[in-house]
């Protein structure tokens, strides 16, 4: 990245959290605090005036620029138009996960990037999706819709209802059975996220293996355990045998309690087991405090392993947790690329390679 790209950067995220009208730094204040030349400045600046994020007003200063008014510049001539080039309807459920907020923050980004009016729509339980039909009919300027499902996932009629309004509709981070033209995901790659959890498992020589599925079982779900149940086959070794917690979680209910009320019906009747996987990472952590109120240590007794992230927390448990997570960011990357592309071709599902992240809670039995 060069070093006016890399000031570039650093600008448009103090625009992005900066109220219109806001006068940044001047460029020698900007060259002292960065540390580049006062050329490289005054070339990301004046980059970022033809571009619509902030008007500089002679012998005033420089100012970030409202979303939806024109821009005139200093000579007279009407520059290019500060007016939003369409809108994107981002849908997702109201309730905080790590993941979630990554991608709806980078939609925010890469929305004020694009200049396009990013419309947020809130899911609550049960919701009739009826206020999202209206709001996609009665846009004039609607380039596409990004939905994130809640649990329970969203029925194959909203997207074929949305198709009649948008031209691209992307589900993100969930998949989704159903098939019909300008639909798409963006995805982790489950499948391969659940065999890489639970080869860590076996190539450490843990074969009493627990499992607490602290997450509603969805088709992501489903395309996770595939993943664990080929690790498993592949060592000639059976999905019925590992065991199982008898609780499970259902849509919109906490991931946490799941994780710690399923751990400890599991431990009662299975104390054998030397392993225990989650679905996320939220419920292994809540499943580290069942193991201390049971008095099990974690390596020692048992290792737990799970999938994704929160908020880089899983660094800080005692001891840190092996996951199998993807980044969330790219997901929406790849999100407005299909919707902004339309001439362009993209593959009804895109999916994002995980990656194994060890860490202190997976013992070596083998050693």
């Amino acid at each position: 990245m060069s070093k006016s790209e890399h000031l570039k950067l650093q600008l448009l995220e103090q625009i992005r959290v900066s109220a219109p009208g806001t006068r940044l730094p001047t460029e020698r204040e900007l060259s002292e605090k960065y540390g580049f030349s006062r050329s490289t400045v005054n070339k990301v600046i004046v980059e970022l005036e033809r571009e619509s994020y902030v008007r500089r007003r002679i012998g005033s200063g420089t100012y970030v620029m409202p979303r939806d008014t024109e821009i005139r510049y200093a000579d007279g001539e009407t520059g290019r138009t500060g007016r939003f080039q369409g809108e994107i309807i981002i849908v997702y459920p109201n309730f905080f996960g790590s993941i979630l907020w990554e991608m709806v923050d980078q939609a925010e980004e890469l929305a004020s990037k694009h200049n396009i009016r990013l419309t947020p729509v809130k899911l609550r339980p049960k919701s009739d999706y009826s206020i999202l039909f209206s709001m996609a009919e009665r846009s004039t300027e609607l380039l596409g819709v990004i939905v994130i499902p809640p649990g329970e996932g969203v029925p194959c009629s909203v997207y074929h209802q949305l198709l009649q309004y948008a031209r691209r509709v992307v589900a993100a981070d969930q998949f989704t059975d159903c098939r019909m033209p300008g639909l798409y995901g963006v995805c982790g790659d489950q499948f391969r996220q659940g065999f890489l959890l639970m080869n860590e498992l076996l190539e450490n020589g843990h074969r009493e293996i627990g499992y607490v599925a602290n997450e509603p079982f969805t088709p992501s779900r489903k395309e996770f355990l595939n993943g664990v149940k080929q690790a498993l086959y592949d060592r000639r070794l059976r999905w019925k045998n590992i065991r199982k917690s008898p609780m499970v979680n259902a849509s919109w209910q906490s991931s946490l309690d799941a994780g710690y009320y399923g751990t400890l019906p599991l431990l009662q009747e299975h104390p054998e087991v030397t392993a225990i996987f989650y679905d996320t990472c939220p419920g292994a952590q809540a499943g580290l405090a069942a193991l201390n109120e049971l008095g099990r240590r974690c390596p020692d007794e048992i290792s737990v392993i799970a999938t994704s992230c929160f908020c880089g927390s899983e660094n800080y448990t005692i001891p840190a947790l092996t996951t199998v997570s993807y980044p969330a960011r790219v997901l929406m990357d790849r999100a407005f690329e299909i919707i902004l592309m339309p001439e362009k071709k993209f593959p009804e599902r895109s999916l994002t390679p995980p990656e194994l992240h060890r860490r202190a809670s997976v013992r070596n039995l083998m050693l």
